[in-house]
């Protein structure tokens, strides 16, 4: 009769493999949710920025402005000027004071605080500031040439490319390190 009690009931080491087991799958499920709120993080910002970009290029178009993102690769923040066609400017060329943009989509952001600017590039015409990146958008449509890389944490990445002959801002979920060149369909 004992040894029939006995078979019947559980014995602490089993007990203790199967809380063993759960607290190892629990671990794991928390870090794949955590590393997925990551990625989302990271892709949420990267897409704001991309509207960033190409609103940029609107303001550009629509006003006849140059218009200029400025991002700040060290303070993590991104925001939007203009250059109005009359205001003055220095012997390089720049503004003596920038208009700064002033409406819900361009007002200064900073990225979440697990993400940051890892490199940013551009052609002919950024201006680099300390540690600020300037890329330009122009009235006739056309932009800097430039890229933003932005990383989250267990280096994922998203790139933000400017095309100069269109302005058009693309994001690609990888690191770009070459500035991006507009192609053009022949026909012939």
């Amino acid at each position: 009769m004992l040894n029939k009690s006995f078979r019947a009931a559980f014995t602490i080491v089993e007990l203790l493999l199967v809380v063993m087991i759960v607290a190892l799958s629990s671990t794991y499920v928390a870090f794949e949710i955590y590393s997925s709120i990551q990625q989302t993080s990271l892709r949420a910002e990267s897409q704001r920025l991309l509207q960033t970009a190409r609103y940029a290029r609107v303001i550009a178009l629509r006003e006849h402005v140059t218009c200029r993102l400025h991002i700040d690769l060290t303070g993590r923040t991104y925001r939007l000027s203009v250059i109005p066609t009359d205001i003055p400017v220095d012997k390089n060329h720049e503004p003596v004071s920038p208009v700064i943009v002033a409406d819900s989509m361009s007002s200064p952001h900073i990225l979440a605080e697990e993400l940051r600017f890892k490199r940013a590039q551009a052609g002919p015409g950024l201006a680099y500031q300390g540690s600020e990146v300037v890329i330009k958008f122009y009235p006739d449509g056309t932009a800097d040439a430039s890229f933003v890389q932005i990383f989250g944490k267990n280096d994922a990445v998203c790139s933000i490319l400017v095309f100069p002959a269109t302005g058009r801002a693309e994001m690609r979920n990888a690191a770009v390190n070459e500035l991006p060149v507009d192609s053009v369909k022949v026909s012939g």
